[in-house]
């Protein structure tokens, strides 16, 4: 089974003008925040691409302001909280909070999980991903069909969904 990985990076800074991913990121917070509230669910969109299919899995890069200048990824740090994509929508679905962002309106939207498990910076390097996204990006390394980063959260995908029972 070919699970892709999408990695959206979450700035740590409000921008000043135009499309923000930490203000986005904020909404989808916000809009969880109430347990009880079923007509509300993480949504993010595609990758450029536009190729993930449901049971993909997709990780939020909330970044924490740490930077390493001198190096291929300048960011460093933060968490990466992952989802699994349960349905692929249309453009036409994308949140009205989104239209200012003109550049992705040809993107699908991803309605995401939960959150399935949160790692830090580090644990990813260890689990061999190589983190330098500038934008929503597909993971090349650190996912492979072996990896034990993509063992370790399908395994934790098979808890959930006992416990779910």
């Amino acid at each position: 089974m070919d699970i892709k990985l999408i990695v959206a990076p979450i700035s740590s800074k409000f921008k000043k003008d135009g499309p923000c991913s930490k203000t986005d990121f904020n909404e989808q917070m916000k809009r969880n925040t109430p347990i009880l509230n079923g007509d509300m669910f993480w949504c993010w969109d595609d990758a450029p691409e536009n190729i993930a299919v449901v049971g993909d899995i997709f990780a939020f890069w909330q970044h924490d302001g740490e930077y390493r200048e001198g190096t291929k990824c300048v960011w460093v740090g933060g968490r990466f909280i992952f989802h699994k994509i349960e349905e692929v929508q249309s453009p036409s679905e994308r949140l009205p909070s989104w239209s200012d962002n003109v550049g992705q309106t040809h993107r699908n939207v991803l309605k995401l999980s939960p959150p399935i498990i949160t790692l830090t910076f580090d644990e990813v390097k260890k689990f061999g991903m190589k983190p330098n996204y500038f934008g929503t990006k597909y993971a090349k390394s650190g996912f492979e069909v072996d990896s034990p980063l993509r063992r370790l959260i399908l395994l934790k995908l098979m808890l959930n969904s006992r416990a779910d029972v």
